[in-house]
Order: structure tokens, then C-alpha cells, then sequence
């Protein structure tokens, strides 16, 4: 039996998997929403999916850019590979 926090995973994956990193990685376990990350996951896995804060999230998606773990840390460290992020 599947939970509402499991259909949130999902539903954040699934968000993930449709914006590949520009390093060519599509796994959606290895992509995060530079830099809003802890935001999006914070109020994505703590509310459902029908709740007044999925605007907010949904706006968080549309401010951050899809990059891998490895493209963020260099783009943290200023040695971002696509100065264009």
C-alpha cells in the first residue's frame, strides 16, 4: 500500500525526470533543483499534494534549474562547467 509521502517522492521524480542536467545525467535519484532543493523537498514531503503551499513549490521549480550533485557542487565552488547556469 502506497502513502501520500511515497506518492510525493514520486511526484518529485517524476518533476525531475523531465529536465535532464546539461552534463547529459537523467537519473532523477542523482538530479536536484539548484538552489532551491531543500525548500521544494521540505514542503513537497511535509504536505500533500493538494495543499496550499503546492503553489509555492511549483513556484520554486520554475526559479531553479535542474542540475546533477556534481554540477551543483561545482557551480557552488564558482567552477560551473556551463557558465550559462
Amino acid at each position: 500500500m502506497s502513502d501520500g509521502k511515497e506518492k510525493r517522492r514520486r511526484w518529485l521524480k517524476k518533476k525531475l525526470a523531465q529536465h535532464p542536467c546539461r552534463c547529459g545525467e537523467q537519473q532523477p535519484h542523482r538530479l536536484l533543483f539548484y538552489p532551491h532543493q531543500k525548500r521544494i523537498r521540505h514542503l513537497n514531503l511535509r504536505y500533500g499534494l493538494k495543499h496550499k503551499t503546492r503553489p509555492e513549490i511549483e513556484q520554486l521549480i520554475l526559479e531553479s534549474t535542474v542540475m546533477c550533485w556534481n554540477c551543483a557542487a561545482d557551480q557552488k565552488e564558482d567552477l560551473a562547467v556551463f557558465p550559462d547556469f
